[in-house]
């Protein structure tokens, strides 16, 4: 993501609901919001895709291992991650 892309896009988006008669501070907390959900689901979405990667790559059982955990959980979290995708991919999220 274009952090600096980001927060010029979140300035603009402030400065049109201004236009609007929105005050200041009020579009710039929703705005703030705005941000900072963008950044988690942007950070979120690169946590699971190197998760992926890795359960391609090294497989379940040794990635288990990294994590502490049992192969049947790593296995559990591709299913959640990718259902969760194939539900946003139907809807037109992602």
């Amino acid at each position: 993501m274009n952090y600096a892309l980001l927060s010029d896009w979140v300035r603009d988006r402030v400065e049109e609901m201004v236009a609007m008669g929105v005050p200041r501070a009020g579009a710039e907390d929703a705005m703030h919001y705005v941000e900072v959900a963008a950044i988690n689901a942007e950070s979120e979405a690169r946590k699971e895709d190197q998760f992926l990667f890795l359960f391609a790559n090294i497989g379940a059982d040794a990635l288990g291992d990294r994590h502490g955990v049992k192969s049947h959980a790593i296995r559990a979290r591709r299913r959640t991650i990718l259902k969760k995708r194939t539900e946003a991919a139907r809807s037109g999220l992602r």
